[in-house]
């Protein structure tokens, strides 16, 4: 039987026998309150994937499969919760469709609970130093307080897979270099928790975002305290030089943006901006192919005048946005694939030819090359979106 999840039924009252105590009560109120809250989840799951596939963009979508998946993963999430902290997720989803200033709220609690429950760093030299910030902004101690959200979403949410990831240095100056997709930017953030994640001797991956990011009030401040530094030539030679791993996206807002009908089609690599860097610091290439990114935000069309009118770069239509609203930003849960290709390495005349025009040319189309190649063979062993 079909029961509303956004009205709860008025409690029944049973008579007392005198043997429940206070702990079962607790209990019992708190799985009430996860119950309800992924009633209300799977219901707007449900109604969201069925109208996405009524547009027919995503061919063998599984509506059943992907709510389950999204219930098991949220449930997950909510099982570190407190009782304080549910109720207020609770109160804030009052109504069908939660208000701008709820989805707020209800972020900076999933926030607070999260960070109360910070484990230990795996990064032995910052473990236990409170307050150690690096010269780029890094703050370690934000750092690890997100890390069991960024895993969340990592393991369970896109169940990002990863091959290859010997081919990364362990330690010492490395570039890698990858494909860019997904109208907003999960493919850096997985990018840097595969390598966090997935490789033996975890480090942290500086990936250098692009320069609109940092006009956003709130955006700026938190990749800089993440770890991400601003796309200039000056920050990239500064972090390889003292042999930090860094990863660029060529295809700048024209990866991000591209439509749903150009999908895993490479844009134009830029002018080769990172391969003089390569050259000029004698840094490794490590080209990465990315797969699943680009279903996550099908985008139908872009509104070019209204993006320019508000000052973005791209203002895209998606089966969710904007007729969803903030929920429009929520991604699809796509699997997805992450694959590092084996390093393009220089000899010690490098730093000599980073002027060289067709030197340039040619090394950034071999590494596009490499990487859309990848791309290919990561889509034939595909065997479905979700």
């Amino acid at each position: 039987e079909d029961v509303c999840p956004f009205h709860r039924r008025p409690a029944r009252k049973k008579k007392s026998n005198g043997s429940a105590g206070p702990a079962r009560s607790v209990h019992k109120t708190d799985q009430g309150l996860r119950d309800e809250i992924l009633r209300k989840v799977e219901t707007a799951s449900r109604t969201f994937l069925r109208q996405l596939k009524r547009t027919g963009l995503i061919p063998g979508l599984q509506v059943p499969v992907i709510v389950s998946t999204i219930r098991e993963a949220l449930s997950r999430l909510l099982s570190h919760m407190g009782r304080d902290l549910l109720n207020g997720i609770q109160d804030a989803m009052r109504g069908e469709l939660p208000q701008p200033d709820s989805w707020k709220r209800i972020g900076e609690m999933v926030f607070a609970g999260l960070q109360a429950r910070r484990g230990p760093s795996k990064d032995k030299r910052h473990a236990g130093v409170s307050g150690a910030v690096d010269e780029f902004g890094l703050d370690y101690d934000f750092y690890e307080s997100m890390r069991p959200l960024v895993e969340f979403i990592y393991r369970h949410w896109f169940r990002v897979e990863t091959s290859g990831i010997e081919n990364v240095p362990a330690e010492g100056r490395a570039m890698m270099v990858a494909n860019h997709s997904g109208i907003l930017p999960w493919d850096a953030v997985m990018l840097s928790e595969a390598i966090w994640e997935a490789h033996p001797r975890p480090r942290h991956a500086r990936l250098l975002f692009l320069k609109w990011f940092a006009t956003l009030p709130f955006i700026a401040p938190l990749l800089a305290k993440s770890g991400q530094v601003l796309a200039c030539p000056e920050n990239g030679k500064r972090l390889l030089e003292s042999d930090q791993l860094i990863g660029v996206f060529p295809e700048g807002v024209k990866g991000i943006g591209k439509l749903y009908k150009d999908r895993y089609k490479l844009a134009r690599f830029g002018r080769g901006g990172f391969i003089r860097l390569a050259l000029q610091t004698g840094s490794p290439i490590v080209p990465v192919a990315i797969v699943g990114a680009e279903e996550t935000y099908p985008a139908l069309t872009q509104l070019d005048f209204a993006a320019k009118l508000a000052g973005l770069p791209y203002l895209p239509v998606t089966p969710t946005f904007p007729w969803f609203g903030l929920l429009g930003f929520v991604p699809l849960p796509t699997r997805w694939h992450i694959h590092f290709c084996k390093p393009i390495r220089f000899n010690e005349k490098a730093p000599s030819k980073a002027d060289d025009f067709l030197v340039v040319s040619l090394l950034t189309d071999r590494v596009r090359h490499v990487v859309q190649e990848a791309i290919y063979e990561l889509l034939r062993r595909r065997k479905s979106v979700f």
